[in-house]
């Protein structure tokens, strides 16, 4: 295996507008800010860390039992606790390709057999050929990554239920890394199946991922055997308190969300559209394109944007560009039209 490296190094440094990580364009609320600033001057820090008042606020704001919920270090962390717990060796699990990385390094870490079916411009999640491999293969995992990283592709939740339903002996992990962008979820899932995990982020609407904040939702079965493997450390006192903080300042949130997905968004897909431009249907706040010219991420690069050119096989003509606030919109814009 190769180790999962992140182009991440450099990334704080000069004046960029950081498009590549599908980050908050903007720090979270002043809030939070100020609620890190208290808890560090508090004299605690040589105190372990404690989760039941963020477990009581986190399953009340998400309208869940607390036995359903699990705390993580990101939801990376998350997903590498379910695979953990849930996959073995020789073990088949179906990741559709592209999709957030993790997913794959996990797997390979258990050394399971990955099956791939891709997702397509047309259809986007392969959902004929992800059912031929439930009914084909004996699968133990099948992850449905929605929306998808990197394409932005949809799963519809009564799709979704019928998979859950027509295959009880598959363990489902929904990814909903971008759940506040779309405000659809596969939670009340959750309740009414054993099979399936729903994982969740702060590092993306909610503005901390420095903090690396996630959890998990399942039933409380499942919950009780991987808390046995995440271990009981996972997460820090200062991810506590951002956490607690943001939940308690959602307005800072939905303002944000809104700009991006009913300002930003359009203004995004109109430029593509009057330029020519490929770009795949997203429920989300980032676009995967065709580069409508070599090296697009280089040009961007050179003019202190960064987006994130695609490494996966058979998408290497590819960028995925983050959505921004309005005012980073009309930056990209003026550089991509000046480029182009």
């Amino acid at each position: 295996m190769k180790a999962y490296v992140p182009p991440l190094e450099g990334r704080r440094s000069g004046s960029n507008l950081l498009l590549d990580f599908n980050e908050r364009t903007m720090p979270p609320s002043k809030e939070v800010v100020a609620a890190l600033q208290k808890f560090a001057q508090e004299g605690n820090l040589q105190i372990y860390p404690e989760y039941n008042p963020l477990i009581e606020k986190l399953s009340a704001f998400i309208n869940t039992d607390r036995d359903y919920l699990m705390l993580s270090n990101g939801s990376d962390n998350a997903i590498d606790t379910a695979f953990r717990t849930y996959l073995s060796k020789g073990d088949k699990i179906i990741i559709p390709q592209p999709s957030f990385t993790m997913f794959a390094h996990s797997a390979n870490l258990q050394e399971a057999e990955i099956l791939t079916p891709s997702y397509t411009f047309e259809n986007g999640y392969p959902l004929k050929e992800v059912k031929e491999l439930l009914k084909t293969q004996q699968v133990k995992i099948c992850v449905i990554c929605n929306p998808n990283n990197p394409t932005g592709s949809m799963l519809d939740q009564e799709d979704i239920q019928i998979l859950l339903g027509e295959n009880k002996q598959v363990l489902f992990l929904i990814d909903e890394a971008y759940f506040e962008f779309i405000n659809e979820t596969s939670l009340p899932l959750v309740q009414t199946n054993e099979n399936v995990i729903v994982t969740r982020t702060f590092s993306k609407a909610m503005g901390i991922p420095a903090l690396r904040f996630g959890y998990l939702l399942a039933q409380p079965s499942l919950i009780n055997e991987m808390i046995k493997v995440r271990g009981p450390y996972a997460v820090n006192m200062m991810s506590v308190t951002a956490a607690m903080t943001s939940i308690d300042h959602q307005t800072d949130v939905s303002t944000y969300v809104d700009e991006v997905m009913n300002i930003s968004k359009p203004m995004m897909e109109m430029f593509y559209q009057s330029k020519n431009i490929n770009f795949w249907p997203s429920g989300c706040n980032f676009h995967l394109i065709e580069k409508p010219i070599d090296n697009l991420d280089e040009k961007l690069a050179e003019k202190n944007i960064r987006v994130r050119d695609m490494k996966y096989p058979g998408y290497e003509n590819t960028i995925r560009i983050s959505i921004g606030t309005k005012e980073d919109t009309e930056k990209i814009l003026a550089v991509l039209n000046s480029i182009l």
